[in-house]
């Protein structure tokens, strides 16, 4: 597997004018417990809900939420694509790697895995994670023809995001640090740090630019977008913050963590990194925003007394 060290990117994203603010409506039926990891195009939400202590993975879709991988002990969602497949994690009975469509659940088949995790799927019929093999963890990509592992012998890769040309984000093992990753036509880019001895890509657009968290050199976090280089995107009004999504406009979206140590989602866009609650009249504080699609919709985290709720955020 070759690596090589910089310039992973792939062009950069298109602008257009931010949204004035946000409607911002729970996601009644996922109920308390629960999280939308991911919202594509047409506003389905894939992610999980708990239940009776128990993580289901879920995709909702058109008012219902149905169980992605129905039967399992325990099961998430992590991405979902245009036709809403979602990719997940399931206990059967070790934990490992699916890929499920209209009530039908496809294990990816990686006998060298003691565990399995499948962290995104693209609308071209590609999905991407991560597996262990008993020494190290190592990628994969998946396509028709069969499974690509991404690795390294001895290190760990981790997949997080995949975009439409196959182009995958994450993060690696790099000398005793963690450092994040883009993987293109056979090759590691490995893009280093913000100065600390951390960093990890969890988003990558169909334009290659990719979202994620670093290290600063003084051991405080920070979110972060890569076109090229590294762009540091602050922490509003907090003190660390980190990015989990970026769309095709180029807006990401993350968490920012205050002073007191509580924690609200952000918005990135033109520059500015904001806190969501001075843009949306939530019914609960919104403290984090877990995936934002190219109509700017974005899939958030809710904290209530109970527990954390889902919140769809709506431009307009």
């Amino acid at each position: 597997m070759a690596v090589s060290c910089g310039q992973g990117g792939n062009g950069s994203a298109s602008t257009t004018h931010a949204a004035s603010g946000y409607r911002a409506a729970e996601i009644t039926a996922l109920g308390t417990g629960s999280a939308g990891l991911s919202i594509n195009d047409s506003g389905a939400i894939t992610g999980y809900r708990t239940v009776k202590g128990t993580k289901q993975a879920i995709v909702y879709s058109g008012g219902v939420a149905t169980e992605a991988a129905p039967g399992y002990a325990y099961s998430a969602a992590f991405s979902t694509d245009q036709a809403n497949r979602a990719a997940g994690e399931l206990d059967a009975p070790r934990q490992k790697a699916f890929i499920a469509h209209d009530g039908m659940v496809e294990l990816v088949n990686l006998p060298q895995a003691l565990m399995s995790s499948a962290r995104a799927v693209n609308g071209n019929g590609l999905s991407a994670g991560f597996f262990y093999d008993g020494s190290s963890y190592q990628g994969f990509v998946k396509n028709d023809s069969g499974i690509e592992a991404v690795g390294i012998p001895g290190q760990h890769v981790f997949i997080n995001d995949i975009n439409i040309a196959g182009h995958a984000a994450g993060h690696m093992e790099a000398g005793g640090s963690f450092h994040a990753i883009l993987y293109r036509n056979g090759t590691i880019f490995d893009i280093g740090t913000l100065g600390g001895q951390y960093s990890s890509l969890s988003s990558i657009n169909d334009s290659g630019d990719a979202a994620g968290t670093s290290e600063l050199g003084d051991g405080t976090y920070r979110a972060f977008i890569y076109d090229g280089s590294m762009k540091d995107l602050g922490a509003g009004d907090g003190v660390e913050s980190g990015a989990n999504s970026i769309n095709n406009i180029g807006q990401a979206v993350g968490w920012i963590r205050l002073t007191d140590g509580s924690q609200r989602g952000f918005l990135y866009d033109k520059g500015a990194t904001v806190d969501l609650n001075t843009l949306a009249s939530s019914p609960c504080k919104i403290t984090d925003a877990l995936d934002i699609n190219n109509r700017g919709e974005i899939s958030a985290v809710c904290g209530t007394d109970d527990g954390t709720r889902v919140v769809l955020l709506t431009p307009y």
